[in-house]
């Protein structure tokens, strides 16, 4: 699959009601993620509809989804990732599927630590109605390992996913130093430098944001 054609399945409007009353404590705020959840050793509360055992079953973790381990398996299968845990979409249960699996999706924080990642992502996206939608959160704590975009990379395949993310509210990356910063010197400079004083040579700045947004394909 091409890394720039990851596309969404059918979108659906769902409430995010996961806030409120839960065992054990009080209520939560309107934007309470998993690790509001799991910091309290609660389990979230139950979305109006949602199948209980099914529901428990799920919010028993965990909820950081490393993509790298679930495409890195024998039996990886972006149509039954092991997240899951066996829960796969049916037509005949499709209120189901919205009621219990959508909600715990949007608790999820999804790991892409490679371009690999977002092949096998993309590909779960296509596979599984309204996980595209309701992907709140994504570490990508790969994206360093992007080069940027060039003349024969044209796009950057961790920026097209977020794009196709509509829900996204949260998206954390990695930049090395090198990819924010820039010689401090043009070209004739730094060759003279380089040889007459070659550790002044080696001083950089930090590039703006406008540079790095431009590099990797932001805007």
């Amino acid at each position: 699959m091409n890394s720039a054609d990851i596309s969404t399945s059918t979108r659906y409007n769902f409430d995010d009601n996961l806030q409120g009353a839960v065992s054990g404590g009080g209520n939560l705020p309107q934007d309470a993620t998993a690790s509001t959840f799991v910091a309290r050793n609660i389990t979230p509360s139950l979305p109006e509809g949602a199948d209980v055992a099914l529901w428990n079953i799920l919010c028993d973790g965990p909820f950081t989804i490393d993509i790298a381990a679930e495409s890195g398996t024998p039996q990886a299968n972006p149509s039954q990732p092991q997240f899951l845990k066996g829960v796969t979409f049916h037509v005949d249960r499709e209120s189901e599927w919205k009621g219990t699996v959508v909600p715990y999706i949007r608790l999820l924080t999804f790991t892409i630590a490679s371009t690999t990642d977002t092949f096998f992502i993309g590909a779960m996206l296509k596979a599984l109605p309204d996980i595209a939608n309701n992907i709140l959160r994504v570490d990508m704590n790969g994206f360093h390992w992007f080069s940027g975009v060039s003349d024969n990379r044209k796009s950057n395949p961790f920026i097209i996913l977020a794009s196709n993310l509509p829900s996204l509210r949260e998206m954390s990356f990695t930049l090395h130093t090198s990819a924010i910063t820039d010689s401090m010197w043009g070209e004739r400079q730094l060759l003279e430098l380089e040889r007459t004083r070659p550790d002044k040579a080696k001083e950089r700045r930090v590039t703006t944001v406008a540079e790095v947004v431009g590099r990797y394909g932001m805007a």
